[in-house]
């Protein structure tokens, strides 16, 4: 059996043609799993936990744990390095006791105060949060705050005792709203 020139290029065309194919299937493949991946975290909930403080004529601390995401997390793990039953304000139950189970909306959170004089006392220089939630995957975040740099970051404003100033009572509202929107 003789090839001629012409059956050698067809041929040879013939492998290139099925090698190029095979590079085509596995990059569509490879850009199919990326783009899957960036839709997953495009639409995944992300729940962090951060702080803020305020000093509006008396010092507020404030744990704030938030979904960033863009879809509902059920939080089914949360873990805390810390007792913060010992440093509440608020409820007389601890921060957070019962939020296994809670349904975070994308961008709800849900605020608790501490008392930051006693952490800071205690010498409590870091807090570490383990948070566990589900959407349709399983996610965790190992979050840490660090107590003692808070310090340095305060918002601040006039607080007067006299309410009856219809100033006063307009700023109080305005700087209550301001807290409203930590």
């Amino acid at each position: 059996m003789n090839l001629t020139a012409s059956d050698l290029i067809n041929i040879a065309l013939c492998v290139l043609s099925f090698f190029l194919a095979a590079i085509s299937v596995v990059t569509v493949i490879v850009t199919l799993k990326q783009n899957s991946k960036m839709i997953e975290n495009a639409s995944r909930p992300y729940v962090g936990i951060h702080s803020e403080k305020t000093d509006f004529g008396y010092l507020k601390y404030f744990l704030i744990l938030k979904n960033y995401g863009s879809s509902k997390a059920t939080i089914t793990d949360f873990k805390c390095d810390i007792d913060l039953s010992k440093y509440t304000l608020s409820y007389n139950t601890p921060p957070f006791e019962h939020i296994i189970g809670t349904c975070l909306m994308p961008q709800q959170q849900v605020m608790r105060t501490l008392d930051f004089s006693k952490l800071y006392k205690d010498k409590i220089k870091t807090i570490k949060f383990h948070i566990e939630y589900i959407d349709v995957k399983s996610y965790s975040e190992d979050i840490s705050i660090i107590v003692e740099s808070e310090s340095e970051y305060m918002l601040t404003r006039n607080h007067k005792t006299d309410l009856n100033n219809e100033i006063e009572i307009i700023s109080t509202t305005l700087q209550g709203i301001a807290e409203q929107m930590l």
